[in-house]
C-alpha cells in the first residue's frame, strides 16, 4: 500500500516526516487489531504458520474494539452540538458526557508567527498574506524533496491509488490482463528486431528466425484482449506508454512485411494492420478521427520539407516578421504552414480575449494567406473534439506538428532569430541525415530532473537508450534537457512520427492533469519541450542532441551583470539561431561578445528581465567570461541577420503584403 505525505505531515517541518504516526493503521490503538508484515515472504510465512493465523484474536475483539470507537465518536459530536445549545440524545442520554467517554475536542496549534495588531486592518492583511506565501513556498520545497525520492513502486503505486480514488469510466482501459504482464521486454526486443531487419534490407529466409508469424498474433491478441475499451484511462501512463509501443511495432512490422514479395511475410499484413489500428485508437483517440482515417492516410499526407509555426495572436508580428527575414534574408524559399489552435474556449482573466474568440484574427489569417507559399491552418480542423486534449497553444505545437503536410517538418518557435537559412542548418546536420531528428539542449535550469519517473514511465532503467542515461537530466544535473525553439522531424521514418504521437499524448489535457507537473512543469510552460525527446525514447526513435553549447550574446562589459539573447551553435559550433523574447534589432546589431552559459555541468545563474537573459557573475557556480569576439565564431552573420531584421522591420506595417514579398 502507497501513502503519501499529506500536508499534516510537512506541518511537522521535519525532512523525512514520521509519516506512519498520521495513518489509523499504526495507530497504538488500533496495532493490536492488525497484521504487520514487511515483505510478501513475511506474509507467506505468516499464512503458512502451523499455528492458527488469528493469534490476535481480531474477529472477536475487532467488532468490539469499533463499536467503542463508533459509541466514542457520537458522544463526541452529541457533546460538542450539545455545547451549541442544541439537545441531542445517545442511548437515551443526553450532553454534557462524562470526560472518559469522549474524545477531547481537537485543537491546532496555531503558526508560531506573532503579528502585530495595529488599528488599521488594511496593514494586517499584507502581513498575513506574506507569511502565507512563505508557508507555501516552504511546504513546496519540502514537497520536492519527497518527489523526487518516489520509487518505480511508489510512482506504480500512486497509478493505482488515482485508480482506486476515482471511478473509472466505462470503456476506459485501466490496465492489460494479467497474461500480459512483462510485455515491455518483449515489445522492446521486437521494436529494435524490426528496426534491424529494415535497416539491414534483409529477406524473407533471414528474417523468419527473429520475426515470425507467432510475433505478429501475439500483437493482434494483445490488442484484441483490449478492443472493448475506447481510450486509457487518465494518469494511466505506464498501460499507454504499452499500448504506444505496440502501435509502434504493429506500424514499423506493417512496413517491413508490405515491401516484401513472400508470401509468408504477406500473410501478416492483416493481423498486423488489424493490431496498429486498434492501438492507434485506444491510445490516441483524436487521431483517426476527422481528416485521416487510417494511419496511411496519414503518412499519405507528408511530403516534402517546409517550416511550421504555431502561433497566437500575439505571435503574429514576430512570425510575419520571421517570414520575412526568411524571404528577403537568409534566401529560405521553403513552403510554411502557420497553425493557430482554434478559438479561446475559457475567458482570460485579463479580459483581453472573450470565450469563442478565435485564437488568430480573421485579417491576420488573410494577411499571411496572401503571402507566395504561405498556408494558415486551424489544428481543430485536422483531429475531431481537439479541444478535449490541448486547452493551450503551446501544448497544441506537436500535434500541428504531425499534422503538417510536411515529411520533413522544420518548426520555429515565435522568439526565435534565425542567423542562417533553415533548410541549409538541417541539410548540413549529421545529426538530422542518420536520425531524421534535430534536437537541442538548452539553458541548464537550477531545479534537477526526475529520472526515476522517466525510466518508470519507459519500463524500467534498462530500456532508458544510452543517449538519455549519459544526459543532464537523467544524471540530476537540470529538470530542463532540451530547447524546442528548432526543431526538425523526418515523418517518415515510423520511430520518429510515433515519438511526436507520444509527444502529443504528453501535451494533452488528461495526460497533465494532477501529479504530472511534479515531474515535467506543464503547468509553466516549460514541459513541453521535455516530451519530444522522451517521446523519442519511448518510440525507440535515436537521437541525440545537437551541440551543448549554449552563449549569450551582448556588448563586451566590465560588469558583473550583462543581458542579452541566447545563442545557440550547431555542430561544427557557429551560432544559427538567437532566443529572446524582446527583438531589439538595433541592440542587436552592436554585439560584438559571446559569454559562456554553460560548460559541461557547470551552471551559472540565469534570469529573465525584459525579454532578455541575464548573467550575473557573482551569483551561482561557473564561470561567466568571454569566450569569443567579432569574427571568431560568425558574428559577421549576427550583425548582418540583425541588419537585415531592421530593414524588414516594419513588415507588419506594410498595407500590401502580397507586394512587400514579391518586391
Amino acid at each position: 500500500m502507497f501513502f503519501y505525505p499529506a500536508l499534516t505531515m510537512f506541518r511537522t517541518g521535519k525532512d523525512e516526516p514520521e509519516w506512519e504516526g498520521f495513518m489509523d493503521y499504526y495507530h497504538p490503538d488500533l496495532s493490536p487489531y492488525f497484521y504487520y508484515f514487511d515483505s510478501w515472504e513475511h506474509l507467506k510465512q505468516i499464512i503458512l504458520s502451523p499455528n492458527p493465523i488469528d493469534t490476535k484474536n481480531v474477529r472477536v475483539e475487532g467488532p468490539k474494539f469499533y463499536d467503542r470507537v463508533r459509541d466514542k465518536t457520537l458522544r463526541g459530536w452529541a457533546d460538542l452540538i450539545g455545547s451549541l445549545g442544541f439537545s441531542i440524545p445517545f442511548n437515551g442520554k443526553v450532553a454534557p458526557f462524562p470526560p472518559d467517554l469522549i474524545d477531547a475536542p481537537y485543537r491546532p496549534r496555531l503558526p508560531d508567527v506573532k503579528v502585530p495588531r495595529p488599528s488599521d486592518m488594511e496593514d494586517v492583511f499584507p502581513r498575513v498574506r506574506e507569511w502565507r506565501l512563505n508557508e507555501e513556498e516552504r511546504f513546496r520545497q519540502i514537497r520536492k524533496v519527497q518527489y523526487m525520492r518516489l520509487t518505480h513502486l511508489e510512482l506504480s503505486a500512486l497509478q493505482y491509488r488515482k485508480w482506486m480514488q476515482e471511478k473509472i469510466p466505462d470503456g476506459m482501459l485501466v490496465d492489460f490482463p494479467k497474461e500480459h504482464d512483462g510485455m515491455d521486454s518483449l515489445l522492446f526486443h521486437l521494436n529494435e528486431v524490426i528496426d534491424g531487419l529494415m535497416r539491414s534490407g534483409s529477406d524473407a529466409k533471414q528474417s523468419m528466425g527473429v520475426f515470425d508469424a507467432t510475433t505478429v498474433e501475439w500483437a493482434r491478441n494483445a490488442t484484441a484482449s483490449v478492443k472493448k475499451y475506447e481510450k486509457i484511462s487518465p494518469q494511466g501512463y505506464r498501460t499507454f506508454a504499452q499500448m504506444a509501443r505496440i502501435a509502434r511495432f504493429s506500424h514499423s512490422a506493417l512496413q517491413f512485411v508490405s515491401s516484401s514479395k513472400d508470401q509468408k511475410l504477406l500473410a501478416m499484413k492483416a493481423p498486423l494492420k488489424e493490431s496498429l489500428k486498434t492501438s492507434v485508437r485506444i491510445a490516441y483517440p483524436w487521431l483517426l478521427s476527422k481528416m485521416y482515417k487510417t494511419m496511411d492516410d496519414l503518412t499519405g499526407s507528408f511530403s516534402g520539407r517546409g517550416i511550421v509555426f504555431v502561433i497566437e495572436d500575439d505571435g503574429y508580428d514576430r512570425v510575419l516578421q520571421t517570414i520575412a527575414h526568411l524571404r528577403k534574408n537568409l534566401a529560405c524559399d521553403l513552403p510554411i504552414e502557420v497553425f493557430y489552435n482554434g478559438d479561446y474556449h475559457h475567458d482570460d482573466p485579463n479580459g483581453s480575449f472573450q470565450r469563442g474568440d478565435i485564437r488568430l484574427k480573421e485579417q491576420r489569417r488573410l494577411d499571411l494567406a496572401s503571402i507566395s507559399n504561405v498556408t494558415t491552418r486551424d489544428i481543430h480542423h485536422a483531429y475531431d473534439k481537439f479541444w478535449e486534449q490541448s486547452g493551450t497553444t503551446e501544448h497544441a505545437r506537436s500535434f500541428a506538428i504531425v499534422a503538417s503536410k510536411f515529411a520533413e517538418a522544420i518548426v520555429i518557435h515565435e522568439d526565435t532569430v534565425l542567423l542562417q537559412n533553415p533548410d541549409t542548418i538541417v541539410s548540413d546536420s549529421e545529426r538530422f541525415k542518420s536520425d531524421g531528428v534535430y534536437m537541442q539542449q538548452g539553458p541548464l535550469s537550477d531545479e534537477s530532473g526526475h529520472s526515476q519517473w522517466v525510466s518508470w514511465f519507459l519500463g524500467g532503467e534498462k530500456f532508458v537508450s544510452e543517449a538519455s542515461k549519459s544526459g543532464r537530466y537523467f544524471r540530476n544535473v537540470t529538470r530542463h534537457e532540451m530547447n524546442a525553439g528548432f526543431m526538425a522531424f523526418d515523418k517518415k521514418r515510423v520511430s520518429v512520427l510515433h515519438g511526436l504521437l507520444v509527444a502529443s499524448f504528453l501535451n494533452s489535457e488528461d495526460a497533465r492533469k494532477e501529479n504530472f507537473d511534479w515531474f515535467l512543469d506543464t503547468t509553466k510552460g516549460k514541459g513541453e519541450q521535455e516530451t519530444y525527446w522522451i517521446g523519442m525514447e519511448l518510440a525507440q526513435a535515436p537521437y541525440k542532441f545537437v551541440n551543448n553549447a549554449v552563449g549569450l550574446v551582448a556588448q563586451a562589459s566590465t560588469n558583473s551583470e550583462v543581458c542579452g539573447p541566447i545563442v545557440y551553435l550547431d555542430e561544427n559550433g557557429a551560432p544559427i539561431r538567437l532566443q529572446s523574447k524582446a527583438w531589439d534589432f538595433s541592440k542587436l546589431s552592436e554585439v560584438d561578445m559571446v559569454y559562456q552559459l554553460q560548460e559541461d555541468d557547470t551552471k551559472v545563474a540565469v534570469s529573465e528581465r525584459n525579454g532578455l537573459f541575464c548573467l550575473n557573475g557573482s551569483k551561482g557556480t561557473g564561470r561567466v567570461s568571454p569566450i569569443g569576439v567579432n569574427g571568431t565564431l560568425g558574428f559577421e552573420e549576427t550583425v548582418a541577420a540583425a541588419k537585415g531584421m531592421l530593414k524588414i522591420a516594419n513588415v507588419r506595417k506594410s498595407k500590401n503584403l502580397k507586394k512587400f514579398f514579391q518586391s
